[in-house]
C-alpha cells in the first residue's frame, strides 16, 4: 500500500510529515469518492436505459401476442363456419 510505504519513510514525530500524510490520504479519499460517484452515475444511466428497452420490448411482445391471439380466433371462427 502506498500510504504505508510513505509512512515508513517519514519520521512519525514530525508534524509536517504527519500533515503531509493526512493531506495525501484526504486527497486519495476525494479521488476515490469522485470515481465512485461517476461509476454510480454511469450505472444509474445504464440501468435507466435498460429499463426503457425492457419496457419497450415487453410492450412490443404484448402487442404481437394480442395480434396473434386475434388472428387465431378469426381463423378458428372461419373454420367453424359451414360451407355453402
Amino acid at each position: 500500500m502506498v500510504v504505508e510505504a510513505f509512512s515508513l519513510q517519514t519520521n512519525p514525530r514530525c508534524h509536517r510529515c504527519e500533515e503531509k500524510r493526512i493531506a495525501s490520504e484526504l486527497a486519495d479519499a476525494d479521488k476515490k469518492k469522485a470515481e465512485a460517484e461517476k461509476e454510480r452515475t454511469d450505472f444509474e444511466d445504464k440501468n435507466k436505459a435498460f429499463d426503457q428497452q425492457r419496457s419497450a420490448l415487453l410492450g412490443k411482445a404484448a402487442d404481437e401476442a394480442k395480434a396473434e391471439r386475434e388472428r387465431l380466433i378469426d381463423e378458428a371462427k372461419r373454420m367453424r363456419k359451414p360451407c355453402g
